[in-house]
């Protein structure tokens, strides 16, 4: 269902993908023939959104052939090649800014320079097109696979996402209830008890202050990730989620202790998107989609955190496993739907919904990208990241994609001032925790070796006391027969 905010309590719901483009940059007239015309054959991305009397909306559809591809796709100006924080104040600043009404509300923009030797394709876009995964699905689907990539059948947008590596673990219904009250906790209590030595929430429950400040962490490869969850185990269920909420919360402390110490011990709620099953994506049509969750979940203490990797991450994948089985906002936002728009108050839900984001310490989404390169219009892409509006005051979006996760940092400047600052730890949290899995390994296996070693030195002992009593014995025969002859 297409949905909008009420702009009286959201901000402008503008997201963008981020798709960092080798040089040459694609020609403007090469991405309006190209990407642009592939995109706008979508289903949604030619819609006019119109807001109804009780706060609803209604969408008619366009002819994508009657489209202005000048509104739609234009190159950005500039006097010189921009650095990485001018890119992303300049991101921050169109996705604050309400797309026209009266066309279809997404927009291609090039920005052909920057510093890195590299250019950058913007794809703004409202929420009202879909959630952050359908239209991340919608925009790598109309790109291509890049020369080298194995050959697929159909377009490289999120073509699935597949169940947790052995399985769901097994959930009691002692753990469902507890997870039930810890979730409806999660919700409800940071509305009543609003922590003022938290870092990173406002104080005050007022709308969100703009322009946010926005930042890249460095790329992390799979391969890490990968190794995290093999190195505890065949049969531990660890999902790349699982890890990438533990390589947060370790962000989220380390930024903490190196800027406000007097807080590290405060409590952490975090809300998290995430895929509620395993769904087929087709981003040609309207009839399929990941279907989207929110849940809320309380990151674990600082102590928790900072102690034994290994236990640290069962800890967190217990608690989103839990979690993840816990009523959502999702499905009671669902539930209540449709008796507020029986009554006309279908705002209200809006309102709710603002309020929990707003509410919580922090918010991030997890959205799977290509595992290949693709590339837009003859320029290979090295990089993806998304960017989210939101009332969170602190958001996370990681997106994977060619074999590295990245993530965007998007922060309100009242709580933190440069999103660099927080950004900067998530590529040594996901280090750390594998180190310190790998050290632990190491102590754990010389530990093992140690224990099985001790046994074996008395019985060494004893063998070589039994051959220097065999050696006596001999001597003394001897000894005793030369006497006799």
């Amino acid at each position: 269902t297409l949905h909008k905010g009420v702009q009286d309590v959201w901000p402008p719901s503008v997201m963008a993908a981020l798709l960092e483009l080798e040089a040459p940059a694609p020609s403007v007239d090469a991405l309006r023939a190209g990407f642009l015309a592939r995109l706008a054959a979508v289903p949604r991305f030619h819609l006019l959104v119109r807001e109804t009397a009780g706060h609803t909306y209604e969408t008619n559809p366009v002819d994508p052939a009657t489209m202005d591809p000048e509104y739609h796709c234009r190159r950005v100006a500039q006097e010189r090649a921009w650095t990485e924080a001018e890119l992303l104040e300049h991101v921050a600043t169109v996705c604050d800014t309400q797309l026209d009404p009266a066309r279809p509300l997404w927009r291609l923009e090039l920005v052909e320079r920057l510093e890195s030797g590299r250019s950058m394709l913007l794809v703004l876009m409202d929420h009202s097109i879909g959630d952050a995964a359908y239209c991340m699905s919608a925009v790598l689907g109309a790109a291509a696979w890049a020369p080298g990539a194995a050959d697929r059948e159909g377009l490289p947008g999120l073509m699935s996402i597949p169940p947790r590596r052995g399985g769901p673990e097994p959930v009691s219904a002692r753990a469902l209830v507890w997870g039930a009250v810890r979730g409806a906790a999660a919700i409800f209590l940071p509305f009543f008890f609003n922590d003022s030595r938290n870092p990173l929430r406002r104080a005050s429950m007022q709308r969100i202050a703009r322009p946010l400040s926005i930042a890249r962490s460095a790329p992390v490869p799979m391969s890490d990730i990968k190794a995290i969850a093999r190195a505890l185990g065949p049969d531990a269920h660890f999902s790349v989620n699982d890890i990438v909420t533990a390589a947060i919360a370790r962000m989220v402390r380390a930024y903490i202790d190196e800027h406000h110490p007097a807080s590290r011990d405060t409590a952490l709620y975090a809300m998290v998107t995430s895929s509620r099953r395993a769904a087929q994506v087709d981003v040609w049509t309207d009839e399929r989609g990941i279907h989207i969750g929110c849940y809320s979940l309380a990151l674990p203490s600082r102590d928790v955190t900072r102690g034994p990797a290994a236990a640290f991450l069962r800890t967190v994948r217990r608690a989103n496993n839990v979690a993840r089985h816990a009523p959502d906002l999702t499905a009671l936002c669902s539930r209540i739907m449709p008796v507020l728009k029986a009554r006309g108050r279908e705002d209200l839900i809006f309102r709710f919904a603002s309020d929990s984001s707003s509410h919580h310490t922090v918010r991030f989404s997890n959205i799977p990208g290509p595992t290949l390169p693709i590339e837009v219009d003859g320029a290979r892409v090295t990089r993806v990241n998304a960017f989210v509006n939101t009332l969170a005051d602190t958001f996370f979006v990681a997106c994977s994609y060619n074999g590295a996760l990245a993530l965007t940092a998007i922060t309100e400047r009242s709580v933190v001032p440069h999103a660099s600052a927080i950004a900067k730890h998530f590529a040594p949290a996901v280090a750390s925790l594998l180190a310190d899995l790998r050290a632990e390994d190491e102590h754990k296996q010389r530990t093992t070796r140690s224990e099985q070693g001790a046994p074996t030195t008395p019985s060494m002992e004893g063998s070589a006391g039994r051959g220097y009593a065999l050696l006596v014995l001999i001597l003394a025969l001897v000894a005793i027969a030369a006497a006799v002859l």
